[in-house]
């Protein structure tokens, strides 16, 4: 089908707009690199997999738009958009995202830090008692470990009295 001009022009804006907001979305996926550190491996899946999704969403919005038909100017409007935001607004965005999340990371760890406050009261209230009990239960431990330790060694040497038994008993017969 046949696009009047005026409709091909709202079809570049909108791949700029497209190529602006695939910018945006790669520098969200940045700062979570940077917050949560990927190795190499991971980092290539990562980007084959962001750039498979933006390929189909593309081509779903070129198809919606343009009927399927992709033509230069949409792809030279994506690719503008994205090298234009890359150039004048990715720094800006990926240092406000950064500080954003940097806030918020903050503000969990100090309710984190609140929730447990209690808790660590509790313990070092507590913290007598269970070294205490863990004294109790060490002693326990060594008396059950050396009583096996002798039963077994007693064991062992019934065992083998058995066995002496036993051969002579044998040979007998």
């Amino acid at each position: 089908m046949i696009l009047s001009v005026n409709n091909q022009v709202k079809l570049f804006f909108l791949m700029i707009l497209s190529g602006l907001l695939i910018g945006f979305l790669y520098d969200l996926l940045r700062l979570g690199r940077k917050i949560i550190k990927h190795k190499d491996f991971f980092v290539q899946v990562e980007d084959f997999l962001f750039w498979i999704i933006i390929s189909g969403g593309i081509f779903l919005l070129i198809l919606g738009k343009n009927f399927g038909q992709i033509r230069f100017f949409c792809i030279g409007g994506i690719f503008f958009g994205l090298f234009f935001y890359w150039i004048v607004f990715s720094a800006f965005v990926l240092k406000m995202l950064f500080c954003i999340s940097d806030f918020f990371i903050r503000i969990f760890f100090a309710v984190i830090k609140i929730f447990f406050f209690p808790v660590g009261m509790l313990l070092n209230i507590f913290k007598p008692f269970f070294f205490i009990m863990g004294k109790i239960f060490f002693s326990c431990y060594m008396f059950v470990k050396k009583y096996f330790c002798i039963c077994n060694k007693r064991s062992k040497l019934k065992l083998k009295r058995l066995v002496d038994n036993l051969k002579i008993m044998f040979k007998k017969i």
